[in-house]
């Protein structure tokens, strides 16, 4: 409903594109993991990596991760691999940024930029990173 509003109010000032991208975001809000699909599933802590679904069944998610370990996961403990389009990110908001090879951690929005955001992780470190390395934290 919020994002209607939005619209409704960008289309009569003349900024239907704003509009489209409100829009856009509300549609990423719910991905479908489906097998083949890679994603960052959660581990321990703020720890999470890459893995490749292997199937959904029911509210489980069966995962294989790069060294072969496989794992079951629900769907608030996966995110979608993020890609270069920049996602609608706010200050503040608590993201999965990508660490190291195929470790990524919990953080925050510090800054949006044009190419990516400054990421704060929960050790207070900042690290400027694209939007292909940061993801929405799952819901």
């Amino acid at each position: 409903m919020k994002n209607r509003l939005i619209c409704a109010v960008l289309m009569i000032t003349a900024l239907p594109s704003l509009c489209l991208a409100a829009e856009k975001c509300a549609e990423q809000a719910k991905p479908a993991f489906k097998p083949g699909m890679k994603v960052i599933a959660a581990l321990a802590g703020p720890n999470w990596q890459v893995a490749k679904v292997d199937s959904v069944k029911g509210g489980r998610i069966e995962v294989t991760f790069p060294d072969g370990g496989k794992g079951s996961v629900g769907s608030n403990e996966l995110a979608p691999l993020p890609s270069d389009t920049p996602p609608c990110f706010r200050q503040g908001d608590k993201v999965i940024a990508k660490a190291e090879k195929d470790i990524w951690r919990t953080a925050k929005i510090g800054e949006v930029k044009d190419e990516g955001a400054v990421v704060i992780f929960m050790d207070k470190k900042k690290q400027t990173k694209k939007f292909s390395e940061i993801a929405r934290y799952p819901k």
